[in-house]
């Protein structure tokens, strides 16, 4: 859908027009704001995540060098059991950081038209302003 304000501005009055451009822009900018608390919420979604893969990791180091150490038989069938576990949780964490990563892509993309309409819109007012001086 194009933005055509010749077209739009035909059979209105400015006061409406303006009231009409003024409605647009705020939806543009709520929109924007509702954006933006998204990607907030991702942004803290993948630092907690990347904090616990760092644990992860560490506890999974850990477990290999007291594996490699040659702990007692008992205790290795414990920490490779472990290990497995702490395996599989990586992984969990990873696709959660995938789709994380999916998610703000995506959002950056809905974004990109609602930025450059809202820049229109923001040059119409401009213009429009200027014109009245």
């Amino acid at each position: 859908m194009a933005y055509d304000p010749q077209q739009q501005r035909r059979g209105m009055s400015s006061v409406d027009y303006l009231a009409n451009l003024a409605r647009q822009i705020n939806a543009i900018s709520a929109n924007l704001a509702v954006v933006q608390q998204k990607l907030t919420y991702i942004g803290r979604n993948e630092r907690v995540l990347n904090k616990n893969m760092i644990l992860i990791n560490s506890k999974m180091k850990d477990l290999e060098q007291r594996v490699a150490a040659g702990a007692p038989p008992a205790a290795q069938g414990a920490s490779t059991a472990e290990l497995s576990e702490l395996k599989s949780q990586v992984q969990k964490l990873s696709l959660s950081v995938q789709g994380l990563e999916r998610q703000f892509t995506e959002l950056k993309d809905a974004t990109t038209p609602l930025d450059a309409e809202l820049r229109k819109l923001k040059h119409l007012v401009d213009v429009l302003d200027f014109s009245k001086k």
